[in-house]
């Protein structure tokens, strides 16, 4: 066993010095132990691809790119370590809101937290965390309980709640529910049991930091015999007892560097750091412009490119300063329109980067239409409010609350019960069939049962909202209202109809798995995924990029 901590700034070469290994190794024996290549899930596809190529065979089935996750899914279906029901954040916010409506009387500002997606969002999140940094609500317990005198009530009461709910949780999931964080603490357990990882050589890269029970995978895959390789990001070297000054851009890597060698010390593992000739092996496509930014920007006193007038006036680089963010925004538009115009760009080819997208998100908005620039934010927005979530939610609500005016008419307006979508877009044409439709139910009161009901409505002569319902410039003693009222039963029939077959089955169904069955069916019935393709193509026509793109990502969520 051994640890080998390969150090170097950005561009020396340290991916590049794993996969050379790697590949050395697959030619001088194909056939011996794993060779593991342990990346951040983010970065997974592109690290697969990059050892594919680098091989000259073109892969390997021995050498393989895994996150952490993925290796402990790999050794769990190795060891038959079968754990209990997965469930994903959706599934933590399900028992997450059954425990705060059972513990509603128990709790002091957390009352109400399951009336609130965002507050339950934010408690599942919290429960993750505490298990990632192997936490539990006997800490919190314990620090209510030793800085209890100092603290603020309100702090106080909030600890108290995070405690309570943290508890029931840990309580609720233990022995019958597995997550994501689960995972890991599994495969620290399976490790000396997995033959994949007996004599296993592992490089670990592209990591500026690990959770606690990241390091404690690592500890488990030393003391299993393995030699493991972790790159770092880092100038030189940092010794265990150095004092690190948290505003240096290395603040980060240099205190994982230092918890791994007090690991490694600590379980009496050999160790060795090398350091990486800074430019050794320069990143493909830099230039000195680029270099000398990333050695000088923190650097005092400053110190000026050495460039000629003729270079800055051709430089790749560009600093500018803005007064506001506006301004910013604004002289990234013209540079656009002009690199597009006159440099021979396409929109597609240029990408805008900020810190914080939702700083100024607004600001794209607004000043990219204002300059006719055609882009996508690439931002998670909810789809709480899209219309086939709105269509669901209502929908359930039809058949279960006795068709309300409210949930029958929010589910019509989706426009999910419409004809099925041609060339020939006749939605424009049923949103005004559904107005005159709403117009007489609101007039006659009707809810219930009457929507299924196989007679005819008919008109009565006192109803005070007919003259909306007719065309303009017409009364309903010029009007016949024939025409009138069997376009609005057609309307009625037409639209209930897959509401009353999904009622149907809904009630017949025992358990969730039958009521969740019945709504796909409904989804089906009605073409839901062909009317989110119709509506993405007509976005696409109006050059809405970001709504064409969320209608697939919806569909598939769901």
């Amino acid at each position: 066993m051994m640890l080998r901590l390969i150090l170097g700034r950005a561009g020396s070469g340290k991916s590049r010095l794993c996969l050379q290994e790697i590949n050395d190794r697959l030619e001088k024996d194909p056939f011996s132990p794993s060779l593991i290549y342990l990346i951040p899930r983010q970065a997974s596809f592109q690290a697969e691809y990059r050892l594919a190529n680098f091989t000259p065979r073109g892969g390997s089935i021995r050498a393989q790119a895994l996150s952490f996750k993925r290796l402990a899914w790999k050794v769990m279906q190795e060891t038959g370590a079968k754990g209990h029901l997965f469930v994903d954040d959706t599934g933590k916010k399900m028992i997450m809101l059954k425990l705060l409506q059972e513990n509603k009387d128990k709790l002091r500002l957390f009352r109400h937290a399951g009336e609130q997606p965002g507050t339950l969002a934010h408690l599942v999140q919290f429960y993750s965390e505490m298990k990632r940094y192997c936490l539990t609500s006997a800490t919190l317990k314990e620090v209510l309980g030793e800085e209890k005198g100092e603290m603020p009530l309100l702090l106080q009461d909030k600890l108290a709640d995070l405690a309570l709910i943290m508890k029931e949780m840990e309580h609720n999931m233990e022995g019958h529910y597995l997550d994501g964080e689960d995972t890991l603490v599994i495969l620290v357990k399976k490790i000396p049991e997995s033959a994949y990882l007996q004599g296993a050589e592992i490089w670990v890269d592209g990591f500026y930091g690990f959770t606690r029970l990241e390091y404690q995978v690592l500890e488990a895959l030393l003391k299993a015999g393995n030699k493991v390789t972790v790159t770092l990001c880092l100038d030189r070297e940092y010794l265990p007892e150095e004092k690190l000054p948290i505003s240096s851009p290395f603040y980060s890597s240099a205190l994982t560097l230092q918890k791994l060698i007090q690991k490694a010390s600590g379980n009496g593992v050999p160790y060795e750091t090398i350091l990486l000739a800074r430019g050794k092996t320069a990143p493909s496509g830099s230039n000195a412009i680029l270099e000398y930014l990333k050695e000088n920007l923190y650097r005092f006193p400053l110190k000026p490119y050495p460039a000629s007038r003729e270079e800055r006036e051709t430089t790749s680089l560009i600093l500018a300063v803005a007064q506001e963010r506006r301004h910013e925004v604004e002289a990234a538009a013209r540079k656009i329109v002009r690199q597009v115009r006159d440099a021979g760009y396409r929109w597609r080819d240029i990408a805008v980067l900020t810190a914080n997208l939702e700083d100024y998100r607004h600001l794209f908005t607004s000043v990219f239409e204002d300059y006719e620039i055609p882009f996508f934010l690439d931002q998670r927005r909810p789809a709480d409010f899209h219309p086939l979530v709105e269509f669901i939610r209502s929908s359930v609500e039809v058949v279960t609350r006795g068709w309300r005016y409210d949930s029958v008419f929010r589910c019509l307006k989706t426009g999910f019960l419409f004809p099925a979508p041609s060339e020939k877009d006749t939605e424009p044409e049923w949103r005004k069939r559904v107005s005159h439709l709403e117009n007489y139910v609101l007039a006659r009161g009707i809810q219930g049962s009457l929507w299924l009901d196989k007679k005819p409505w008919i008109y009565s002569s006192e109803d005070a909202l007919e003259e909306d319902l007719l065309p303009p410039g017409e009364n309903k003693q010029t009007q016949d209202r024939g025409p009138v009222i069997n376009e609005i039963n057609e309307t009625r029939r037409f639209l209930a109809a897959p509401l009353g077959d999904f009622q149907q089955e809904f009630k017949e169904a025992a358990n969730v798995r039958g009521k969740t069955a019945a709504l796909f069916r409904l989804l089906e019935n009605i073409s839901a995924e062909k009317r989110l393709e119709f509506w993405s193509r007509e976005d696409l026509k109006k050059g809405s990029l970001e709504e064409a793109r969320q209608h697939a990502q919806v569909y598939n969520g769901v």
